[in-house]
């Protein structure tokens, strides 16, 4: 082990936070209940139904498995295509994953299945599982890559980061 993860750990521990979310480049979980979820929608043409181009920015405190907060995740989520019913079927996401020693950074654009396709102007979401790409970071995920893969279930969500570092 390095020192600046020793180091880390140690802090983490003294503050009641979990280790996995210090070990930079090490894979680790996170989980956002429901009741830190706060989301906006950007309706593009202010029609009110669902249009190529309207956004969905929102945020989420994120905790590690045993309950305690550990950071918090911004993204903006961009309609890209809209089905035959007026539905979300392909969107992209931005994302910031924020943690006391650097963020993350992630990006990914899904097609949605019929079974899963969403109104951008409800705020519930589907059951659902993603990925993200790392495209870098800051702090100690600085030039990071990786992915996080995203398990929805209702508003509960998992994410298992697999960070590597250079």
């Amino acid at each position: 082990m390095n020192a600046k993860w020793i180091a880390a750990t140690a802090g983490a521990a003294a503050m009641g936070m979990s280790q996995s979310a210090w070990a930079a480049c090490d894979a680790f979980t996170a989980v956002s209940p429901e009741e830190t979820r706060e989301v906006h929608v950007s309706d593009v043409d202010g029609d009110g139904a669902v249009s190529v181009g309207d956004k969905r920015i929102g945020r989420r405190a994120l905790h590690d498995e045993s309950g305690n907060e550990i950071g918090g995740f911004f993204w903006t989520m961009t309609v890209n295509d809209v089905d035959e019913a007026g539905k979300v079927a392909r969107r992209t996401t931005e994302t910031v994953y924020h943690f006391e020693n650097g963020a993350i950074f992630t990006t990914h654009t899904d097609r949605l299945a019929p079974e899963v396709v969403g109104d951008v102007s409800k705020v519930s979401v589907v059951d659902s599982k993603s990925s993200g790409t790392i495209i870098g970071g800051t702090g100690d995920y600085a030039g990071a890559q990786g992915a996080v893969a995203i398990d929805v279930d209702g508003n509960h969500m998992t994410f298992r980061y697999n960070v590597i570092c250079q």
